[in-house]
Order: C-alpha cells, then structure tokens, then sequence
C-alpha cells in the first residue's frame, strides 16, 4: 500500500482513491488484491505500471477465481 500512496490518486480506477479499497492479499510477484468497499469488485493494483488494469478488474469475487489459473499462469 505504501508504494501506492506514492503514486497518488491515480493509480486507482477513475474517481477512486486509497480509501475505497482494502487489501485481501497479494500475488507472487507483490502486486496487491484489492477489494473496493462499496462493491464485490476485485482488482489487481499493478506495482510496475502504477495502476489497475482494466483486464485485471473482475466484478466479483468468483469471476476473479475462474481467471486465476490465467492470472498466476498455471495451466491444468
């Protein structure tokens, strides 16, 4: 979280900032999981780019765990 408070407002999408969001865990490569707090959202803050990827944004819980085999580049 620190490296995004120095990053300011804008890695966050349109209109969000730190506040809307709390941090449910974190891939192996330290980008953080986060979850906004008014919606099941859930979105990958990217570390090197400084924001959140429109295609690393799921509305919801379940739509983040169909993808994490893509997401963490695992094929079954």
């Amino acid at each position: 979280m620190k490296e995004m408070e120095e990053k300011g407002n804008n890695c966050f999408l349109e209109g969000a900032t730190e506040d809307d969001y709390i941090v449910i865990g974190a891939l192996s490569m330290g980008d953080p999981i986060l979850c906004e707090k008014d919606s099941d959202r859930i979105s990958i803050y990217n570390l090197e780019a400084g924001r959140i990827e429109e295609d690393e944004s799921y509305p919801d819980f379940f739509s983040f765990l169909r993808d994490l085999e893509n997401i963490i580049g695992m094929e079954v």
